[in-house]
């Protein structure tokens, strides 16, 4: 090649054209290459493997009489190549000039004879010609022919498979239309969801299961809707295209004018030209115009040829005023006008900057004047209450009953057998169930049931006579809703009166029209059931409309009626969604039967616009519910209190729209509905809400005119056309109590019922409405309107707004009258005690709370005699307990603080005072009070203000800071970091340019001058500056700059730290902090609160007991230090100050050094797990193995991630994350984006944090005092098998499982046997040391005893913990629960991975299932799910550390969470019927086992199994356990003591300056496995 470039050089170096030795170079380079060929040896192996394995050649050409090498090359790619080629996608061409000389061949056509006439110009030398150096063949492009081509528009499919191409990178040609976008993936998930994100954001929305249908049918779905234009997706290619790979004169408008001007194409035409150079690209930037021109002249050109559009020149001689002006002349032009244009702006810029970019000054006053006038007239409520609020894409759907109806018998369950059930709550809870009975329902309570029964649970009559009355007989023979009694008969006896007079007072009726008239009708009022025996889901199948169902409304008691029975109901609000949701969420949780489904739309009853949108959104079968309504039931009412004939103002005015008004209009916008769909046999009964004030109590605005409006409607049914659509019944609602408009009358209930008017809970009128929406009485109505009176005698009183006020005024007369006698009997008190008093003494304050307790959080020791010595008699011995591996400390670090504050969150939903003064200490909001000072109140305050220097009492904390804290701390809006982007919705990207015109200098020193010398060449100029060191720098045209610019960036939620955490606060030197990563700051804080919460202060106590290398470190993690990756690839870059030694916080391994350096000083064995997302299990994996193995006694485990812009972008680009952005339009809040489970997941929200455990056997955890918290019973990891996505999910962990078939289980599960076997084999070794003991020397007495010890040891694990190892009859998970005389029934806690991921909740939710099923679950026991990411969002390296640490807390509490943002479950996990979903805490009492289960990118699959801690205590006698017990409560109060010294005042962090032995020792704690220190 060096013969090709000095060859290149010498000929364009003359004055002739490179054109003209194209031959000769062909001639001299083949030479050359011969030359070589034959003078050097032959190596043809080595040339193969270095062309076809390291340089990838695609095509290989060979020179000869016949084909020999390339017969060597194809065995050799068939041999070695042909698979690595298929899964890489190469295709090789393999071509010789003796067989495919005509494909090889490549003729330089002759330039085309110019065209003379008697005007033309001179030709021009040949010399002068420019030519294109880009390997593109030339096209001469047509002249314009007499008719223009016709533009058409792109179609979908040139979109569709233009899209494709490039995100494949290959040419449109190559791909199959018959294919799938899943097909032309490669199976790979990434590309293909990338894919699919792409053209969900070019077209819109797409039809199901996308990713399989054929392309050709897929565009032409997308056909129907699609206008022909580029969107985003596509234009920012072409534009990215454009600016990376021509040159920098020839940008996007360059292009569409040449293409019109060479062409003749529209800009439909370019669009496709465009499309089809998408996969077309070229391999690098074209340097020339020219070459730009000729590659798309090639495109163009067979693009016409393909449409069959190829231009032909006109036969007519060209005029000289029809010859075109050459396109460089043209181009030049453009060039120069663009400057004089940018000179002009320039110039003119510091003049006019202040001038209207469009509207003019006077345009826009005309329009403010419209609005003021608007606004005057109108008035401000009015205008704002108007404005619409409807959002179809805000919509929450509930339809999960399947789960809430099994959650809720189990938490009944729990409450009975914990005494903490009320009467009143069960007999609702067992409403709810009868109406959710399902497969599921009855497998769960039967399994109840035999546990009821069981010995361990025989005597809860409670759980008893729950589960009988859930039976499918009682339900049979129960009703579902008590009746009504008739409410004049309540009110009898409330003061004496007369029983004649008693029952004048009117009770519900329904009325029927004669002529003019309402009159009563018995019959129809006996059709609404008030004796309550109504038919099971009598609204099975019905779809509803309701409005106006706040808290304490008519309307929330209808819909729970509604659901209860088995309704579709659409609820309108106006609340926001993140609060109306929750709200609505709970009412069907608990109200929802079977078969119904609750929509929550956010609406403005006042807004029109909302009204239409709202009813087309529920007729729209595509792109809405595709529902047909059967009932409307239009309650929403505004208050209009205090507003008498002279202060009508604009509220009055809106609340008579919403309620009249709007009314018409909402039933108008069915009625069109319903018609234009031909829905004339299904009207659809609307309630109206009628009042029986009428003025009566006057000074409530419009209110009575509304109502008395909505009257009009019962003629206009009769008189108007829409009656084939719509029937109607009113209703007079009487004075119902504990409304928002009845609300404030409440206080007088009473006295009015003794009026004899009476009155209603909203239950009580809740059930009478109900009763209109009988099938008898909506049947009627189809044929009449039909009037109800509820209004218990309220409208027929003309006396009762006076009355009511004489009321009111005796209220506060009353009320005078005793403040009166309050403030005499203070006087009396203080002349008694000679103590003048002229007002009443406030209260006393309350008593100082006690300071708070700040607890470390040791788990309480269960006691022998009822829980552990019922066990003891099948365990003890069981065990070798140096194999046992338990849990004895945990922490983490994470968005909401510590494991103790996440715990409070994760349990109650709110922070106790400790927790708020932990995170308002980490967070530095206050500081401890190093000079307290008593205050009024006699205390003095522990901590101070750190802002202010207020003292600040512990009492204090919660209400002043947990606001903050609860804004800076869990899922929320990013606050980007330094090294991110200022801007937490934008991201910084380069964009290259090259610079069109030469810039204004700038000075820079000589060796930065240089630099820039160095990068541009010729493109720059340096000059010194005179009388001075520094160097003007010329940035001369043609220069490449890469200017930033800054991109939408969409995921703006996630997990951060705590705002304010200082690892400095813990004890780390600032020095350190600043030259170490982020994540190891993190690490180091988290190790030092590991050790702490198994009671260690001090580190090096251990060496006491264990020996140096006998205590490991096996913290990992997913990405390693995210910041320093930062400073080593961006800011590098960038040329910013970056450490010199960054390179070393970039090494994962390197934060488990400085943990060991600066707190351990270990000579353990040191393993770095980098398993992505299942890190951590991957950690505790191999800390679990070290210890069984007898490599180490104690292991810390563990993992950590940090989070960055740059991470999250590329999660991003794999559409793995939330695209929080997107889900905050849709109407959720930052806390809500991640849910997992749910229906309406959208993919996980990233976090960032450190959790660890601290890992020993059990017998130094027993030996030491050492808190256990769990048994670590089985770990393991597994892979996933062949694939083609990296991040997807798989199956491999079912291996946990594996076992050979039998059908009869091996006798060694049953652990009576194996004691048996261990009692036997134990008198064995005794006998035999017995024997010999009687033969042995004293010296090797010593040895016999030792051999004795391990042969018991080795009997121990045989028979127990390790029974089951190399036995293939035993699953690996069945045996670790054998162990501890356990069952697949014991699990009672499956933590889930739950990333909020479609794919990953569908994929683990089975896997568990399968897995519980194959190990012989009892149907109906189904483990309780929880999803700790919902909360905390994916730390990646540090997720299953931190639900491993839940999983111990559930052990210590017997309590549940519960999965908050769990609003609906996803019905694809219905069918995994051994797990359940609970979205609130649970209270079972006592959980034996748990799994937890982790998948990482990578094929990392892992799942965890543990144990409570109780059954390691079994193993140990009472009296061995007592001393145990002792030895823990003297490390508790060390550790305890330490941890709060922390906060006032001390370090939680304690670095080491030396190791546990000096110097001189050294050596021997190396070498000699008996050395101790401490």
């Amino acid at each position: 090649m060096s013969v090709y470039a000095s060859y290149r050089r010498t000929t364009e170096a003359l004055t002739m054209g490179p054109q003209q030795h194209e031959q000769e170079l062909a001639h001299v380079l083949l030479t050359e290459l011969l030359a070589y060929q034959f003078a050097m040896p032959v190596r043809w192996s080595e040339t193969q493997s270095i062309l076809f394995d390291n340089i990838n050649v695609e095509k290989l050409v060979e020179f000869g009489p016949s084909p020999t090498l390339l017969s060597m090359a194809k065995k050799t790619l068939g041999q070695f190549n042909l698979e690595s080629d298929a899964v890489n996608g190469i295709k090789r061409s393999l071509l010789s000039t003796s067989a495919n000389y005509d494909d090889l061949r490549y003729d330089v056509p002759p330039p085309p004879e110019p065209e003379t006439t008697e005007s033309s110009p001179k030709p021009v030398s040949e010399s002068s010609k420019p030519v294109s150096e880009a390997p593109v063949a030339q096209v001469a492009p047509p002249a314009k022919s007499d008719s223009p081509i016709p533009d058409v528009p792109v179609s979908a499919l040139e979109s569709v498979t233009a899209l494709i191409a490039s995100s494949l990178k290959k040419s449109a040609s190559d791909i199959k239309l018959e294919d799938s976008i899943k097909f032309v993936s490669g199976g790979r998930s990434i590309v293909q969801n990338e894919i699919i994100g792409d053209m969900l954001e070019e077209f819109g929305p797409l039809a199901d299961d996308v990713e399989n249908i054929p392309l050709k049918e897929l565009a032409s779905t997308i056909q129907g809707t699609y206008d022909g234009k580029l969107k985003k997706c596509l234009r920012t290619r072409i534009e990215k295209m454009i600016g990376s790979k021509m040159p920098g004169s020839f940008d996007l408008i360059s292009v569409r004018s040449y293409l019109s001007d060479k062409w003749g194409l529209a800009s439909g035409r370019q669009d496709a030209i465009l499309l089809i150079a998408l996969g077309q690209q070229p391999s690098t930037r074209l340097k020339k115009n020219e070459d730009a021109e000729s590659f798309f002249d090639s495109i163009t050109q067979k693009y016409l040829d393909d449409a069959g559009l190829s231009r032909q020149r006109s036969a007519t001689t060209a005029s000289p005023q029809q010859t075109m002006l050459d396109s460089k002349v043209v181009q030049q032009i453009r060039e120069e006008h663009s400057q004089l244009r940018r000179k002009i702006a320039a110039l003119l810029s510091d003049d006019e900057e202040s001038l209207p970019l469009s509207t003019s000054g006077g345009d826009l006053t005309e329009i403010q004047d419209k609005l003021d006038t608007y606004e005057k007239e109108l008035g401000e409520d009015f205008c704002n209450g108007i404005k619409p609020i409807f959002k179809a894409d805000h919509q929450r759907s509930y339809d999960s009953v399947w789960n809430w109806g099994h959650v809720d018998l189990l938490e009944e369950y729990y409450n009975l057998l914990e005494n903490s059930a009320s009467q009143d709550g069960l007999e609702s809870a067992i409403d709810g169930l009868r109406n959710r009975a399902s497969s599921r329902l009855k497998k769960a309570r039967q399994y109840l049931l035999s546990k009821c029964c069981s010995l361990e649970y025989k005597g809860d009559e409670g759980v008893q006579k729950m589960l009988d009355k859930l039976s499918p007989k009682a339900i049979n023979h129960i009703n579902n809703r008590p009746p009504i009694v008739p409410l004049e008969a309540r009110n009898s006896n409330i003061d004496g009166r007369p029983e004649g007079e008693v029952r004048a007072i009117k009770s519900p009726h329904i009325l029927r029209r004669k002529g003019a008239s309402w009159t009563p009708n018995q019959h129809l009022t006996t059709l609404m059931n008030l004796d309550g025996s109504v038919t099971s889901k009598m609204f099975s199948g019905k779809d509803i409309l309701l409005t106006g169902a706040g808290p304490n409304s008519i309307g929330i008691v209808l819909l729970q009626s509604l659901l209860q029975e088995g309704a579709r109901v659409v609820v309108t609000t106006t609340r926001a969604m993140p609060e109306a949701g929750p709200i609505y969420q709970k009412i069907f949780a608990r109200h929802g039967a079977d078969g119904s489904k609750l929509v929550v739309l956010p609406c403005n009853q006042g807004s029109k616009q909302d009204i239409e949108n709202l009813i087309t959104h529920i007729y729209d079968p595509t792109n809405g519910l595709g529902w047909d309504l059967d009932f409307i039931i239009p309650f929403a009412a505004l208050a209009e209190k205090g507003r008498e004939i002279d202060n009508i103002d604009s509220r009055s005015e809106l609340a008579h729209r919403a309620m009249l008004t709007n009314v018409v209009r909402l039933m108008g916008a069915v009625k069109v509905a319903k018609e234009s769909r031909g829905f004339r046999t299904r009207p659809a009964q609307v309630l109206l809400p009628l009042s029986p004030n009428h003025g009566t109590f006057g000074s409530d605005g419009l209110y009575s005119e509304s109502k008395i409006g909505l009257m009009t409607l019962l003629n206009k049914w009769s008189s108007e056309n829409w009656s084939d659509y719509l029937c109607l019944c009113g209703v007079i609602i009487g004075w119902t109590r504990g409304t928002g408009l009845m609300a404030a009358n409440d206080a007088i209930a009473e006295e009015i019922a003794k009026r004899g008017v009476t009155t209603f809970s909203t239950e009580e009128m809740g059930k009478l409405i109900i009763g209109l929406m009988s099938d008898p009485v909506v049947s009627i109505c189809q044929t009449e309107c039909l009037l109800a009176d509820f209004s218990g005698g309220m409208g027929s009183d003309p006396e009762l707004a006076a009355f009511i006020a004489g009321i009111r005024n005796s209220m506060r007369q009353d009320e005078e009258i005793r403040r009166a006698l309050a403030d005499e009997e203070a006087l009396d008190e203080g002349a008694i005690r000679c103590k003048p008093t002229t007002a009443p003494q406030p209260n006393p304050a309350p008593p100082s709370p006690p300071l708070v307790d700040l607890e470390l959080g040791f788990p309480a020791l269960p006691d022998y005699s009822t829980k552990i010595k019922p066990l003891n008699s099948k365990l003890d011995g069981m065990a070798d307990l140096e194999s046992v591996v338990v849990v004895v400390g945990f922490a983490e670090i994470g968005p909401w603080g510590n494991s103790r504050t996440r715990w409070e969150m994760e349990l109650e939903g709110e922070f106790s005072i400790q927790g708020c003064i932990e995170l308002a200490w980490m967070t530095g909001l206050i500081k401890h009070n190093q000079k307290p000072a008593p205050s009024a109140n006699g205390a003095a305050a522990t901590w101070i203000d750190a802002a202010t220097d207020a003292p600040v009492h512990d009492r204090e904390i919660k209400a002043k800071y947990e606001k903050q804290i609860l804004e800076h701390t869990g899922l929320r809006l990013i606050e980007p970091s330094p090294l991110d982007h200022p801007n937490r919705d934008s991201k910084q990207f380069l964009q290259e340019v090259i610079v069109q015109h030469d810039l204004e200098p700038f000075s820079a020193s000589f060796d930065t001058a240089m630099e820039f010398v160095r990068e541009h060449g010729d493109k720059v100029k340096i000059t010194q500056i005179a009388k001075s060191d520094q160097f003007s720098v010329h940035v001369k045209k043609g220069a490449t700059l890469m200017i930033p610019k800054a991109r939408i960036f969409d995921r703006i939620v996630g997990g951060q730290l705590p705002t304010g955490w200082d690892p400095t606060i813990y004890g780390l030197p600032q020095d350190l902090c600043e030259s170490v990563d982020r994540c190891t700051q993190m690490a180091l804080v988290c190790a030092a609160e590991t050790f702490l919460s198994a009671g260690i202060t001090d580190i090096y106590e251990l060496y006491k007991t264990i020996h140096i290398s006998e205590l490991a470190n096996c913290v990992g993690s997913g990405m390693g230090g995210g910041q320093s990756l930062q400073k080593l690839y961006r800011q590098r870059f960038l040329d910013r100050p970056v450490q010199s030694d960054i390179l070393a916080e970039v090494f994962i391994n390197t934060t488990g050094a400085w943990l060991n350096m600066l707190l351990m000083s270990s000579a353990g064995p040191t393993r770095t797990p980098v398993g992505a997302c299942a890190t951590a299990l991957e950690s505790l994996n191999q800390g679990f193995d070290l210890i069984t193995s007898g490599a180490a006694k104690i292991c810390l485990v563990g993992g950590f991630d940090d989070m960055t812009q740059d991470t999250s972008a590329e999660f991003a680009n794999m559409k793995a994350t939330n695209n929080s952005m997107a889900d905050l339009e849709r109407g959720r809040a930052p806390h809500e984006t991640s849910r997992p489970c749910a229906s309406s997941r959208k993919g996980f929200v990233e976090s960032e944090g450190c959790g660890m455990q601290l890992l020993t056997s059990a017998k130094i955890a027993l030996d030491l005092g050492l808190p256990i918290r769990s048994i670590v019973a089985h770990v393991q990891t597994a892979s996933d098998g062949t694939g083609r996505s990296v991040p997807a999910p798989g199956k491999g962990i079912m291996v946990n499982v594996r076992e050979t078939p039998n059908p009869n289980p091996s006798p060694l599960l049953d652990i009576d046997y194996r004691r048996r076997l261990l009692s036997h084999t134990l008198k064995s070794i005794r006998e035999r040391q017995e024997l010999f003991g009687t033969l042995s020397t004293p010296n090797s007495l010593d040895e016999l005893t030792l051999a004795t010890q391990r042969e018991e040891k080795e009997a121990r694990r045989r028979f127990g913990n390790s029974f089951h190892t190399h036995d293939t009859r035993i699953s690996p998970l069945r045996g670790a629960l054998a162990v501890w005389n356990l069952t697949a029934d014991d699990i009672g806690v499956v933590s889930l991975h739950g990333t909020s991921t479609d794919l990953n909740e569908k994929n683990e939710v089975e896997v568990l299932h399968r897995q519980l099923q194959h190990l012989g679950r009892t149907p109906g026991n189904a483990a309780l799910a929880v999803c700790q990411k919902y909360l905390t969002g994916h730390p990646k390296g540090a997720a299953a550390a931190w639900m491993l640490n839940g999983c111990c807390q559930i052990l210590e509490s017997g309590l549940v969470p519960g999965n908050r943002n769990l609003d609906n479950v996803d019905s694809a996990l219905e069918r995994w019927e051994n797990l359940v979903f609970p979205d609130r805490t649970i209270r079972v009492g006592e959980v034996n086992a748990f799994s937890v289960t982790s998948f990482g990118f990578g094929q990392k699959g892992a799942q965890a199994l543990g144990v409570h801690p109780q059954y390691v205590f079994a193993t140990i006698g009472a009296a061995e356990y007592s001393a145990y017990a002792r030895r823990r409560g003297e490390r508790y109060a060390r550790a305890k003591q330490h941890f709060q010294n922390t906060f006032y005042g001390g370090s939680l962090v304690v670095l080491k300056d030396s190791a546990p032995y000096s110097k001189e020792e050294k050596l021997r704690a190396l070498t000699d496995a008996s050395a101790r220190f401490g």
